[in-house]
């Protein structure tokens, strides 16, 4: 974030840097890093708040990079990626691929089901306790080929990506004991594999008309193929199976022109329109196709008013129209407004005011509003809902910036934000054929959220010794059936040396607390030391880090009250880990820039309910 309060936008040589850019960009390599707020250079694209990286010029040559990650135990991610240059024209591949083994979870807890069905008796409480450990196993393997064409007044890039990932096999295994005893059953275990594949194609066009109008255009497609199997089972009792086989397809427009007449004004106008379509098969404990049309357009107008470098003001306001069917039911559509406000106001050299207001709203992903109910386990059944409203936000925001001596800066954020009709999961009573309890998506209660962070860095003997601290105090208040109210207050703090080519960072973030699901669900997270060395010398980077020193376990809790069910849960996760990283870049021909810039594919949304 900027000193303005606005989001940075990275740039390289003038052309906006993709995700890849900045992934696999080496500082060192630059000639000049400028900071600028609200440019009026037209390649800016109006953004508010801009960090150039000034690479040397090229006219023919490339660039090669290798990364790899390991993390001891349980996960590691390598990646290649290579690009050539030839005047205004540059190609790139990348390649990456990654997996994750955790063999290492154990859990307790207990659940506690109120008035419910079984065999069409009722119990006042059914209750379970149980232990166990669990495994979860996955692997993804990304893919990506651009051409980019760059020159003074065009840039044209196009992209094709490829991602796959799976799940081999995941599980659990737990000893358990019911009261009353329902079955008898002094064990339960559960399975889970899956795939995806996901090719993408996408486009992205800068056209600079004259000095003062500017237009960008993007559009994109995506299509996924996903299957996924899972099982549970109680006992001696019959298994519970469900299956998953889907197709989505996604595609999206968005339209920017910019006018900046002069350099105390710009106008932009945003319009999107984002459309996907899913094909869900269930088979196991649900025997049905689901079929999902979704999609969202959106106008916003820009307004930026700039009188000086000490002052602006920029205005968002838009209408956004969201619309999806499910199956046969009755399409639902709805327009609502949505805006930001935002001022700036450098009130001397040293004090920098800045804020914002803005309002939004979410729109229920594909995996809630499908119209079916899965059967997770022998007492619990999930639930989609395909009258969901929109969740919408509005929160304002106050940033200080105190910038006193060169080797101390300091930030406050005040924020508030107040939400109404909140994604949540709500607990019913199955019927008497059923059984169980009905785990199902609605609309919760408004929920508001307070926060006071503070930043302070401090930087001695020359900048070689550096000390952060983050202090943060939140309060979260509920409303409606399980109205609660939770303040908690936590922090970072870092201290770190350079010498030369090295540098040494040792670091601790305190435990934290969590209220989730408008009042339902209290979290609590554990505290935890870190340790890191890094050395580079602009071509070869290597980092060492060691996370949760002083415990072997790391321990959290999460406890339900969801009325009908409730539950507390213990999870003993991987605490102390060493993870390295590795990276080598290398450059031919002539005047290379290192940098590479190809834009990663996404992980495509799914319309399945979760198992």
């Amino acid at each position: 974030m900027g000193l303005n309060g606005k989001d940075v936008v990275y740039f390289i040589n003038g052309v906006r840097a993709e995700a890849t850019d900045i992934a696999t960009f080496w500082p060192k390599q630059a000639k000049r890093v400028e900071y600028m707020e609200n440019p009026t250079d037209s390649r800016y694209e109006g953004c508010a708040a801009v960090v150039n990286f000034v690479m040397t010029e090229y006219e023919v040559g490339g660039v090669t990079r290798f990364e790899a990650m390991q993390r001891i135990p349980n996960n590691g991610s390598y990646s290649a990626a290579t690009k050539v240059e030839h005047h205004k024209m540059s190609y790139g591949i990348m390649f990456d691929g990654g997996y994750s083994r955790d063999h290492c979870t154990s859990y307790q807890g207990e659940g506690n089901y109120n008035g419910i069905y079984y065999k069409g008796l009722q119990y006042d409480n059914v209750r379970r306790e149980y232990e166990g450990h669990s495994w979860s196993r996955s692997d993804d393997i990304n893919a990506g080929l651009n051409a980019r064409y760059v020159s003074d007044k065009i840039t044209v890039t196009h992209t094709l990506g490829f991602r796959w990932n799976r799940n081999p096999g995941s599980g659990s295994f737990d000893t358990e004991s019911w009261s009353p005893e329902l079955f008898k059953s002094l064990s339960a275990q559960s399975q889970s594999s899956g795939h995806s594949a996901s090719p993408q194609l996408s486009g992205r066009y800068r056209f600079e008309l004259n000095p003062k109008w500017t237009v960008v255009a993007l559009w994109n497609y995506g299509y996924s193929h996903n299957d996924s199997r899972s099982m549970s089972q109680n006992g001696e009792l019959e298994p519970i199976y469900n299956a998953t086989e889907e197709d989505v397809h996604t595609a999206g427009l968005l339209f920017v022109p910019t006018f900046k007449p002069s350099e105390k004004y710009v106008a932009q106008i945003f319009l999107s329109s984002d459309m996907s379509w899913f094909s869900t098969r269930y088979a196991g404990s649900a025997d049905r196709t689901v079929d999902q049309s979704r999609g969202e357009t959106s106008a916003t107008l820009r307004f930026a008013w700039i009188p000086s470098d000490n002052f602006w003001v920029d205005l968002k306001p838009g209408i956004t129209a969201t619309y999806w069917k499910v199956s046969d039911l009755d399409r639902y559509s709805k327009v609502e407004p949505k805006g930001e406000l935002g001022l700036f106001w450098r009130i001397s050299r040293k004090l920098r005011l800045s804020a914002s207001m803005y309002y939004f709203s979410k729109t229920p992903s594909a995996n809630q509003s499908g119209d079916v109910m899965l059967r997770q386990s022998e007492l619990m059944w999930l639930q989609g809902n395909p009258t969901l409203h929109n969740e919408t936000s509005w929160s304002p925001s106050v940033r200080l910036v105190w910038l006193p001596a060169g080797w101390l800066n300091t930030t406050l954020i005040c924020r508030y934000s107040r939400s109404n009709n909140e994604l949540v999961n709500q607990y019913a009573i199955a019927g008497a054929e059923q059984g169980g309890v009905i785990n199902m998506y609605t609309n919760g209660a408004p929920e508001d959220d307070f926060s006071v962070i503070g930043n302070v860095n401090m930087n001695f003997l020359g900048s070689n010794l550096r000390v952060r601290l983050q202090p943060q105090y939140t309060y979260t208040r509920t409303h409606g059936l399980y109205a609660d109210k939770l303040g908690w207050f936590k922090y970072r703090a870092s201290v770190g040396y350079d010498l030369q080519h090295c540098g040494f960072t040792v670091g601790y973030q305190s435990s934290q607390k969590a209220l989730q699901n408008c009042g339902m669900v209290r979290e609590w997270m554990p505290g935890e030391w870190y340790v890191s060395f890094t050395y580079g010398t602009g071509d070869f980077y290597l980092s060492a880090a060691v996370y949760d020193i002083f415990n072997r376990k790391r321990k959290s809790w999460t406890e339900l009250n969801g009325g009908v069910y409730s539950s507390m849960h213990h999870d003993f996760s991987t605490g102390r880990c060493l993870r390295v990283s590795l990276s080598y870049t290398f450059g031919y021909g002539k005047k290379v820039e290192k940098s590479i810039d190809i834009d990663s594919p996404q992980e495509l949304e799914s319309g399945a309910l979760d198992f």
